[in-house]
């Protein structure tokens, strides 16, 4: 009978130690998170998921704040849905004075949500290290971009659930590019290009062959000789001494020429024309009067002439006229 109690004591102990290892590792493994109040996200990818499973981080600028919980493919527009849950316990408001963050609320993680995608944060898929699985990282990767998802599809995404619009990948853009690259190489035309280019030759070598040409070249270069002999036979004339000298009888001659025109200024100055013009103009003047009265005094000289000599006359026919005056 002892040894059937100490079997129970040993049984309950066992399960006790069991219960509490398997909250401990429930604790360490994160599956109490169901306990935390969660949010719905979703978004559209356009290119290839693979290496994103159920259960992927979700992260926020490299923070985890949530997880994968379903992938599906849209079988009208061939879209990608990748569900996501977001964790609030991951997110905090600012303290007010000394109180401690207070966690977010399902209403304000939306509210921040739309304000941030307006202000460029987008969903895009990137590498979790070498190992090929993907992750969801959210950061500010198209400032000002609109999404390219028709809002018909983002309106039936369901009930309560944000919705993010997406980033192509740096691989996606890679590959993207790569492909429009080859595209174009694919588009040359290396027949005609090939053409081209012979035709070009055969010109080239028409033209080399051309006797004009040769001679043109052959004329160029006698002419860059006898510009060099004249060049050479410039510098051998105008040696630096003889630039010097002519340098100083250039400078002789303009100090010559300041001189003189300052001479000239002073001449003119001493001349006084202005005086002098003046008094040439008043001499003019008192000229043109002594005209007018000169020809005054003939006029009347004119007129004792006549007078005389109808006097004379007088005398002449009737010398008693004198006497008894003209009748």
């Amino acid at each position: 009978m002892h040894l059937l109690e100490s079997d129970k004591f040993k049984l309950g102990l066992f399960v006790t130690i069991s219960f509490f290892s398997i909250c401990i590792v429930f604790i360490a493994f994160g599956f109490f998170d169901f306990v935390s109040e969660k949010v719905a996200m979703v978004t559209l990818f356009q290119e290839s998921v693979q290496g994103l499973e159920t259960g992927s981080l979700v992260k926020y600028r490299g923070v985890p704040i949530g997880k994968v919980t379903d992938i599906t493919i849209n079988t009208k527009n061939t879209l990608i849905r990748v569900d996501m849950e977001i964790n609030l316990k991951k997110l905090r408001e600012e303290p007010i004075g000394k109180s401690k963050p207070a966690p977010v609320s399902s209403q304000a993680f939306h509210k921040f949500m739309k304000h941030e995608v307006r202000n460029g944060l987008r969903a895009s898929l990137e590498f979790n290290g070498i190992s090929g699985f993907k992750y969801i990282e959210l950061d500010y990767k198209a400032k000002g971009k609109k999404t390219e998802v028709p809002f018909a599809v983002v309106g039936n995404l369901g009930k309560n659930i944000f919705f993010i619009p997406s980033e192509p990948s740096m691989m996606s853009g890679l590959r993207s590019g790569i492909t429009e690259t080859i595209a174009k190489i694919a588009s040359i035309d290396y027949k005609q290009l090939s053409e081209k280019v012979e035709l070009v030759l055969t010109k080239a070598q028409e033209l080399i062959a051309d006797p004009n040409l040769k001679k043109m070249l052959k004329n160029s270069n006698n002419v860059t000789e006898e510009l060099s002999a004249t060049v050479k036979n410039l510098n051998q004339v105008m040696t630096p001494e003889k630039l010097n000298a002519m340098t100083g009888q250039l400078e002789l001659s303009m100090r010559q020429i300041k001189i003189l025109a300052e001479k000239m200024d002073k001449a003119i100055a001493d001349a006084k024309i202005a005086e002098t013009t003046a008094s040439f103009r008043s001499a003019v003047s008192g000229f043109r009067d002594s005209e007018r009265a000169f020809n005054n005094t003939m006029a009347k000289f004119n007129e004792t002439m006549d007078a005389m000599t109808e006097l004379i006359k007088t005398l002449d026919n009737n010398p008693s006229s004198i006497l008894h005056g003209k009748k």
